[in-house]
């Protein structure tokens, strides 16, 4: 059965000498895996986190489906050209892989991350982007930290919870926790690479924690070499 979407390319992976398997975050059907014949000649479209119109053809017997096209439909300007820019796409495309593998139609997330893409092509002072993207991600993925208090200076992991102690948590600090409440809270705090570096590791074990089969990243490296002084 031939049908149309909008995806978000995450991920490809060679399946013969001119084809291969592509996965995509779609508007209508959630995520979904196909075999692209003929992709290699195409390879400048496939770049993470690129919006597309595509053209497919369902498989009863088997979860691949048939892609046949793909075309850009969101004009960026800047994300597969500028380094830093395209480093953080290859780390969310990375996450959202491993995070949505399962995932159904959801209007609400897709929306979410197109905002955020556009956020990322366009908008200046990204040291903190990723930490942000992964914090607000959590609310709809249903695994969303909760603030048990509003003078809270501590984050239980495990739990998911922010509340007031008198000790720092074992896998997150008391600076690392304040710096989570303010991203939660929709404020950008000024922090040198060093607190960037720990905050972005806090959120990726706090993942750990709740997403199955998270593991780790490859691209988690090079995520953290693009902001280093």
């Amino acid at each position: 059965m031939k049908e149309n979407d909008i995806g978000i390319f995450l991920q490809r992976t060679v399946y013969s000498e001119s084809s291969v398997i592509v996965s995509y975050f779609t508007r209508n059907h959630g995520f979904q895996k196909f075999i692209f014949r003929g992709a290699k000649k195409k390879a400048s479209h496939l770049f993470p986190l690129n919006l597309q119109e595509l053209v497919y053809y369902h498989r009863p017997e088997s979860e691949l489906g048939n892609l046949v096209s793909a075309e850009s439909t969101l004009e960026v300007q800047n994300i597969p050209f500028d380094p830093i820019r395209s480093s953080i796409a290859y780390f969310l495309a990375e996450v959202l892989q491993k995070c949505l593998t399962h995932t159904e139609k959801d209007e609400h997330l897709f929306s979410f991350v197109h905002q955020k893409i556009e956020r990322l092509d366009k908008g200046e002072d990204l040291a903190l982007f990723p930490s942000s993207f992964l914090l607000e991600l959590t609310y709809h993925l249903g695994i969303e930290p909760h603030v048990l208090d509003e003078n809270s200076n501590a984050f239980n992991l495990a739990d998911g919870e922010f509340h007031f102690s008198d000790t720092a948590d074992l896998n997150c600090s008391t600076d690392v926790a304040l710096v989570l409440l303010s991203l939660l809270r929709g404020n950008i705090p000024d922090v040198n690479y060093s607190m960037r570096k720990e905050v972005l590791n806090t959120i990726l074990l706090y993942y750990k924690f709740h997403i199955d089969h998270f593991g780790n990243l490859k691209t988690k490296e090079i995520i953290e070499s693009i902001f280093t002084p």
